[in-house]
Parts: C-alpha cells; sequence; structure tokens
C-alpha cells in the first residue's frame, strides 16, 4: 500500500487540523478524499517507504522517506519544496518546540542496506543535524525499533521503544529521564499478542491530547492506551473485532489529537 503513488493519500489524509477533512450531516462525519501524489522511486518527490508525517505551523508537510533515507518536504498542494538526506532508516518524526525536526531511526524494512538504527536525532527544518544519541539495547536511553515520537508541552521527547515493549522519556537534550512499560496483555503493559522480539508488538505510535494525556497504540493488541505524562494508567479499550469500534492496525495522532 506504500507503494505507486497511493502513499500521499495518506499525507493529505493526516494533514493539518485546520483542513476540513470531516463535515458533518446530521451528526454524521463524512470522510471526504482531497488529493494525492507521489510514486514510489528515488528522485526528489517521489518516495519509497514512507513511514511518518508531520506538519509544522506554516502548513510545510515533512516525511520521512525511509528507504531513501531522506527528509522530504511538501505544501499542501503536494508540491516539493525541498529534501535532504538524514540518518539512515527514519522512521518516525515530530516537531519540537523551535519547530526543529525529531526523528526516530530504525530497520523498518529488511530490504534496507544501511544498519544503523537504534537512534534519535533533531534536525533543524533546513536539515542541519543538531543532535543524535541512543544504541542498540534494552537499557535506558537505548532502543530495540524505535518507532513513534512525541513532544509534550514542556518541550521532553517521548519514544515508542517498540521491541522493548516501553515509552521511554528524555529532555529537550536528549538526556534520559525515566521509562514505563513491559511486555504483556494486562493494562499498562505491550505487546503481548505478539512474540516479545516482534517488531510489531508495540506500542507504535504517540499522540499527545489537549489535556497532556499520552496516548499509545499496539498492532499485536489491537488497542489504545492513554497514560498520564507521567506514565499512568489512565484507560484503555480495543479489540480485533470486525466491526465498528474494532482495531486491527494503528493508531497515531494529527494535530495534537488522537484519533
Amino acid at each position: 500500500m506504500l507503494k505507486h503513488g497511493l502513499l500521499c493519500c495518506l499525507c493529505l489524509l493526516m494533514a493539518h487540523s485546520t483542513l476540513p477533512l470531516v463535515a458533518a450531516e446530521e451528526e454524521t462525519p463524512t470522510i471526504r478524499f482531497l488529493k494525492t501524489w507521489g510514486q514510489q522511486g528515488d528522485e526528489p518527490g517521489e518516495l519509497h517507504f514512507p513511514i511518518d508525517i508531520v506538519i509544522n505551523t506554516t502548513d510545510e508537510i515533512f516525511v520521512t522517506d525511509h528507504l531513501n533515507h531522506r527528509v522530504q518536504k511538501f505544501d499542501l498542494e503536494g508540491k516539493l519544496r525541498a529534501h535532504f538526506p538524514v540518518l539512515p532508516n527514519p522512521g518516525g518524526i515530530a516537531l519540537d518546540k523551535q519547530g526543529n525536526l525529531v526523528l526516530s531511526h530504525t530497520l523498518a524494512s529488511g530490504s534496507s542496506k544501511h544498519k544503523i538504527a537504534d537512534q534519535i536525532s533533531i534536525y533543524s527544518p533546513q536539515g542541519k543535524l543538531i543532535r543524535q544519541w541512543g544504541q542498540p539495547g534494552k537499557g535506558p536511553g537505548e532502543f530495540n525499533c524505535p518507532g513513534g515520537i512525541a513532544v509534550a508541552a514542556n518541550g521532553n521527547i517521548y519514544v515508542a521503544d517498540q521491541t522493548n515493549h516501553r515509552v521511554q522519556v528524555f529532555d529537550p537534550t536528549g538526556q534520559f529521564l525515566f521509562e514505563w512499560g513491559k511486555y504483556g496483555n494486562q493494562p499498562g503493559e505491550f505487546g503481548g499478542k505478539a512474540t516479545p522480539n516482534s517488531r510489531v508488538g508495540g506500542p507504535q505510535f504517540l499522540a499527545f491530547d489537549s489535556e497532556g494525556n499520552l496516548w499509545t497504540t499496539e498492532g499485536a493488541n489491537c488497542r489504545i492506551q492513554k497514560f498520564t505524562a507521567e506514565g499512568k494508567l489512565l484507560q484503555h479499550w480495543g479489540t480485533a473485532a470486525d466491526a465498528p469500534g474494532g482495531l486491527g492496525g494503528y493508531f497515531s495522532g494529527f494535530g495534537g489529537k488522537p484519533v
């Protein structure tokens, strides 16, 4: 689904919260398709395994172009504005309080020839590397397939450490602060319906709501969980049922709002 021009349907559906993507008619939400662009390739404007997307306050769309090892910037019409190389295998992306790009690096595809992964990096919007940290492992500040990233109102950086089945929290300079989570099916745990070493166990993606609570997704458990910023579980729900309310995939947050 990430090939042959389908990817930027994802981009526009995840566009800035001011876009009229959902219209109400008699209290029944209607999702309207707006635009698609892009095709598989390595030329500017083409993409190869795009993973995540973020939109800044000036409506610039940044996409992690995973197998091309770069970030590309588009406007809301899909016109390419810039592209720049980053450390290999970019995955999750978020904006910090200065408008810089916070990236996770993970081997999301077995076809990648670059084995540098399990890191976090911060780039300026123009593509200048500001800092990086992390290495493979299970200890504080180490990662095993880091996924989604979210930045709190105070600037702290939250990382979904997928195969370590935890959320790690860092200050804006990359200093480790604390973590929570472990492998399992119980509320507050992650990924128990996948094998312990599965990259899809979770948590996968993160989003803060307007009250500063953190929402997480688990593809394997088909579950959404809600935590305080300190890691206290507040709420959880989700089943794999093929019916309204059932969850068979992922959850993310757009424009700071959970979906």
